[in-house]
């Protein structure tokens, strides 16, 4: 995926209504409405983003997966950040690149 692509997920999920689709709200039910289920979630954000601003044009499955992957990029460089030792090698540091440039690199939106 592209960055463009992340910032549409991230954009879209920052909806609070949008996220407890797409995240669930455990076992309570949303105030003010029925819930939703997952793939129905994914399908209405997958018709929602195709297209728009160079959004490529994507089924429910793939708007899951792409979702999904993105999600665990960003786990995976959180667990990164907080473990110890972690930092700029030389290399980077000689390049002038900040810890927040780096993480930016790792996964936008970080």
């Amino acid at each position: 995926m592209i960055t463009e692509d992340y910032d549409a997920i991230v954009t879209y999920i920052e909806n609070p209504e949008h996220y407890r689709d797409i995240m669930g709200a455990g076992k309570k039910t949303r105030i003010g409405g029925s819930t939703i289920s997952k793939v129905r979630a994914f399908d209405i954000m997958a018709s929602a983003l195709s297209g728009v601003n160079g959004f490529p044009q994507v089924t429910s499955e793939e708007m899951k997966k792409r979702s999904v992957r993105y999600e665990k990029v960003y786990k995976d460089i959180r667990r990164w950040k907080d473990s110890i030792g972690v930092g700029l090698i030389d290399a980077e540091i000689q390049k002038g690149l900040t810890m927040e440039e780096k993480l930016n690199k790792l996964c936008p939106h970080f």
